[in-house]
């Protein structure tokens, strides 16, 4: 039995996450500390952008993948419906 087929991705993004829970410690020292606003800011930016290259990962890899298996398993309707819905999700729609 092979790999699954987004391994070498879920293996990246798992080191992403890992970075991401860093900065947010990080964030949270800073509330300790009583550190600026702007600084705090700065530093919640930064972990959103990082949140949001994961989705923007995700999204690419099923389009890549799961679409294009849809496709070929006749089932691209109901795929990019999957696609659709978790769009809407992240975008809070």
């Amino acid at each position: 039995m092979g790999e699954h087929p987004h391994a070498q991705l879920y293996r990246e993004l798992a080191a992403r996450v890992a970075r991401i829970e860093g900065h947010t410690r990080a964030v949270a020292r800073m509330l300790e500390e009583g550190r600026s606003c702007p600084e705090i800011l700065h530093q919640v930016r930064a972990v959103k952008a990082a949140w949001d290259k994961v989705a923007a990962m995700l999204f690419d890899e099923h389009l890549k993948v799961c679409v294009v298996h849809a496709v070929r398993d006749g089932t691209l309707e109901q795929s990019l419906e999957g696609l659709r819905e978790a769009l809407k999700e992240y975008l809070g729609q």
